[in-house]
């Protein structure tokens, strides 16, 4: 269903079709006018939540009793997690919910990573979601991304002055410049990296008291956000191999994931027992607390990053401290066993 149609029904929406080309779902929302985005009986929207599910019947207590969600703009972050078997039918209720003639009134944004994540789910579920969807794409090539970095860089902005627009361009004409770009492009090609190396770039510049080139700033820049070689390298590969499998499993999840992804530890403990299970006993795992254990010393160490606000350790979720890829040259020159290497190249998340 596209935005510029004037539906009664688009409050049912759950996965919205593109019509330009957004960079988060909330500027998305935001361009949009008024005519295009309106609620069943002509409510007007109160906001975006945030909604961070738990239990089945508590989050949909949370969300029919409270006032300020009768009428308003859902997102469910990370809705992967909802397409397994066990939570499946959370989801169900929530569409279910929308669907039915209550005076809820809500337009349904599911955040995925996973393109095949509705053939994942049962056909009670699949029959409540429209087939269209938003999608983000990344820059397409490399010319493309470093046009990007010059506009965040207000080259073609009206009140650039021409001092400012001549010294990017030389910047951006510069050999060394292009390279950083380049690598950054092959590691991950995101306008959010990129957007992170332009704020870093620019606070740089503005403190720049030595006069360095601009192409040096770059350098330090890129290599404070994904570095070549990572501080952490020493403690990756000297990990045992317990741990190290432990690790795998995030990694293994996360590698194609924007990097702020986070993934829940049930979920590691899972594809951990898979491992102990199918693939090699040695690594077989007594029960999900010593996973559960594994994941906080990873943290201590400073390989994840762990939510600090889930208090049951089964509901917490962590992200890797280390970027993907940075990340993943540092594992492909560890040895590990045969059949858990094989597994972990060759299953998919």
């Amino acid at each position: 269903m596209d935005f510029t149609e004037k539906s009664t029904d688009l409050y049912r929406v759950s996965i919205v079709q593109e019509v330009r080309k957004p960079h988060s779902v909330s500027e998305y929302i935001k361009g949009l006018t008024w005519k295009q985005i309106w609620l069943k009986g002509s409510a007007l929207l109160k906001g975006i939540v945030r909604a961070q599910l738990g239990s089945e019947k508590n989050t949909l207590q949370m969300l029919t009793d409270d006032k300020d969600v009768k009428s308003c703009v859902l997102i469910i972050e990370d809705a992967d997690e909802l397409a397994t078997r066990q939570r499946q039918s959370l989801l169900y209720l929530l569409l279910d919910t929308t669907r039915k003639g209550s005076d809820h009134q809500w337009l349904v944004f599911l955040m995925v990573q996973n393109q095949n994540f509705i053939t994942s789910l049962e056909k009670r579920v699949r029959s409540r979601l429209p087939m269209t969807r938003i999608v983000f794409q990344p820059a397409s090539t490399l010319d493309d991304y470093v046009n990007v970095f010059g506009r965040f860089l207000a080259v073609e902005g009206a009140e650039t002055s021409k001092e400012w627009t001549a010294l990017i361009k030389n910047f951006m004409a510069d050999a060394v410049v292009l390279a950083e770009l380049n690598y950054l492009y092959s590691a991950d090609n995101s306008y959010t990296v990129l957007k992170k190396v332009t704020s870093a770039f620019l606070c740089l510049y503005l403190a720049n008291e030595s006069a360095k080139p601009l192409s040096e700033l770059l350098t330090e820049v890129v290599e404070m956000i994904i570095p070549r070689k990572h501080s952490l390298e020493t403690i990756v590969r000297s990990l045992p191999m317990w741990s190290l499998c432990v690790l795998l499993c995030v990694y293994r999840r996360l590698r194609s994931c924007p990097v702020s992804a986070a993934l829940g530890y049930r979920k590691i403990a899972q594809d951990f027992r898979r491992i102990g299970n199918t693939v090699d006993s040695r690594v077989r795992v007594p029960s999900d607390l010593a996973v559960y254990r594994e994941l906080d010393r990873l943290v201590d160490y400073g390989l994840l990053v762990a939510d600090p606000k889930a208090n049951n350790v089964v509901f917490r979720r962590c992200s890797l401290n280390v970027h993907p890829k940075t990340l993943g040259d540092i594992l492909r020159g560890i040895t590990l066993p045969m059949a858990i290497g094989y597994w972990f190249d060759t299953q998919t998340a």
